[in-house]
């Protein structure tokens, strides 16, 4: 991922920040949080995602919801 220049990972694993180091890797992580990966519930996720890709991106976590997002990491 880091050799084909990716700034961002979406993923709507919420194990996969358990499983990977994400701190040691120059990238940001945008874990989707909601009830099931049906395109109605995670169409309502394009917003909160667009406004977090419209910033400076900083490696690490971000969890995004419907109604607001988290920074971890």
């Amino acid at each position: 991922m880091l050799a084909e220049s990716f700034d961002v990972l979406i993923t709507f694993d919420q194990n996969l920040e358990h499983q990977q180091n994400f701190e040691k890797y120059p990238v940001t992580v945008f874990i989707l949080i909601a009830e099931n990966n049906t395109y109605q519930v995670l169409r309502e996720l394009v917003e909160n995602t667009k406004t977090e890709l419209n910033k400076s991106l900083q490696s690490g976590v971000i969890k995004i919801t419907n109604t607001k997002k988290k920074t971890e990491g």
